[in-house]
């Protein structure tokens, strides 16, 4: 968070939320008076207080625990040490910033948290500085508009688009999962042996039943990865890990060793294509497609994504016609027919797919 001569900004940026309060023609005129040797009542460190009062007032309600819970901790970040003291303290000579450190006591006796602030510095509190100051010109503005789009699409790109699917469906199951049972699906932060009690029980559930159709339970590999689906949108989302403990770990271990293996498809041998091309006709074009895809794939070493269609769909790095190169012995380019070398161009991969 942080605060300004125009107004004040605080981030919250696991929810991928912000507040911005602009100052009015009243509290400008403070400021100006602080600035011109006045009272200290409006004074920078009171103003980076206001940015964690107006954070509580916003969010106070989704920090809140139930009076048999133990308070939640929500911690402020200000580039500030003097307000940074202030607030560790609840404690300041000004009789406004007494004001502001009572409101906060308040909210947090209100919800059931409690608070602590910690100093940033100032060169990495950017996006805050920024969002208190886009009254101040068009380019602050654009800069804080600019952070946030940058932000939402990195966050956006941390999963590849197959991942990103898979996840999701992992997550639904995980809701109705929980929704039989009466769980919460949102795990506690600072509970990690209950977590890891929940967790557990869902992947017995997964390997048993596995929650499809047909009631038969899933593989070690596949019950993994709907477990980091889970622990991935606690992080995407509320901002932390619930965390697991050794327990879950060796629960881990025994449902590895009584899943059966993943089935292995066997490798396309030499022998093999010849018992297809026997039943080919290479007079018809969809067995000239067919018969040129198995060579690709052979020859190439190529997975089914780096150059065929998915379903109806194809993945960004998947070989094109350009990317297929026939030349002469010499190294010349060549047609086809007259062609003694064949390369090809890969612009990346599933294990790599940035091209790197």
């Amino acid at each position: 968070m942080d605060a300004s001569d125009r107004g004040l900004c605080a981030l919250w940026p696991a929810k991928k939320e912000y507040v911005q309060v602009e100052f009015d023609q009243e509290e400008l005129q403070r400021i100006a008076e602080f600035h011109a040797a006045g009272p200290d009542d409006f004074s920078i460190i009171i103003r980076e207080l206001m940015s964690a009062a107006f954070a509580s007032i916003v969010w106070a309600k989704e920090w809140s625990q139930s009076s048999d819970d133990d308070p939640s901790h929500v911690r402020y970040w200000i580039d500030n040490s003097s307000a940074v003291c202030w607030a560790n303290r609840r404690s300041s000579r000004i009789s406004f910033a007494q004001v502001v450190l009572r409101l906060l006591a308040l909210f947090e006796v209100q919800h059931n948290f409690y608070s602590s602030a910690q100093h940033i510095a100032g060169s990495d509190n950017i996006m805050a500085d920024a969002g208190s100051r886009v009254w101040q010109s068009v380019e602050l503005s654009k800069k804080f508009s600019d952070m946030s789009s940058l932000g939402a699409m990195l966050r956006a790109g941390a999963l590849a688009d197959t991942s990103r699917v898979q996840y999701r469906r992992a997550w639904n199951q995980w809701q109705r999962w929980c929704s039989s049972l009466g769980f919460n699906p949102w795990m506690d932060r600072d509970t990690v042996d209950a977590n890891a009690a929940q967790l557990g029980a869902f992947a017995v559930f997964l390997c048993r039943y596995g929650m499809n159709r047909s009631g038969k339970g899933n593989t070690y590999s596949t019950i993994c990865n709907k477990l980091c689906a889970v622990r991935w949108f606690h992080k995407h989302t509320a901002g932390y890990d619930p965390g697991v403990n050794a327990g879950h770990a060796i629960l881990l271990r025994g449902i590895r060793r009584f899943t059966d293996p993943v089935v292995k498809q066997q490798p396309l041998s030499p022998a093999l294509l010849r018992l297809v091309y026997q039943d080919l006709d290479l007079r018809r074009s969809r067995d000239q497609l067919l018969w040129g895809g198995l060579l690709l794939g052979f020859f190439f070493l190529l997975r089914r994504s780096e150059y065929l269609f998915i379903g109806r769909r194809h993945h960004n790095y998947v070989l094109r016609l350009g990317d297929i190169l026939f030349q002469d012995g010499a190294g010349n380019r060549a047609k086809p027919h007259r062609a003694e070398v064949v390369g090809i161009r890969l612009l990346g991969a599933k294990n790599n797919q940035f091209g790197r």
